[in-house]
């Protein structure tokens, strides 16, 4: 009955040491740090997380090469829209488009947001560009800050959405009306096409 005992007690004392183990793992310096870890992750994923960068040559209307803090330089394709051809063969507008990027960008500081989809098919960053530091992902900040934007409200784009980068495809559609509806940039050409046919 004594070796039952203590036996008893030996598994008493065993189980109470891997509860305390348990228990300690929990509030370990580690695992906390670990926990609290995930938080910043979430939050980065919700904040765009910006990229900043320098532009150092404007390719087309909607490519560009920047060179990144500290790395080598990157081709970034702008998320969601579509320039005319400017490079290998020259579609209405293309030169236009092309010219206003190198007003805009050459040079320039920017940052660069990422959607879900980080590379296309041609190993090109893909992003959203931004001429200045956005407080919010606004519609207001989107308008006044973002170069993507900018490029459909000025008619020196189309919009071109390729999932799973969608973030701004609804409000991208929208600025894109409102320079069509203007007649804005590409969207003119149309009308000169008509009136020169009409006249």
């Amino acid at each position: 009955m004594s070796k039952l005992s203590t036996l008893a007690m030996a598994l008493s004392i065993v189980f109470m040491l891997l509860a305390a183990a348990g228990c300690g793992q929990d509030k370990a310096p580690g695992d906390k740090e670990k926990s609290t870890g995930a938080k910043p992750r979430q939050e980065q994923r919700q904040d765009p997380g910006l990229i900043a960068a320098t532009v150092t040559r404007v390719v087309d209307g909607d490519t560009v090469i920047v060179k990144l803090a500290g790395e080598s330089e990157e081709k970034v394709r702008l998320i969601g829209v579509d320039t005319p051809e400017s490079t290998r063969k020259i579609e209405p507008y293309g030169k236009e488009a092309s010219a206003y990027a190198k007003s805009m960008l050459d040079g320039g500081a920017v940052w660069l947001e990422l959607d879900v989809g980080e590379r296309d098919r041609y190993g090109r960053l893909l992003a959203y560009v931004w001429l200045k530091q956005p407080a919010e992902d606004s519609e207001a900040e989107v308008r006044s800050k973002m170069f993507n934007a900018d490029l459909l409200l000025n008619g020196y784009a189309q919009i071109m959405t390729v999932p799973p980068n969608v973030k701004y495809a609804d409000l991208f559609v929208k600025l894109q009306q409102e320079a069509r509806d203007a007649g804005k940039g590409l969207w003119g050409l149309d009308m000169v096409e008509k009136e020169e046919a009409g006249g």
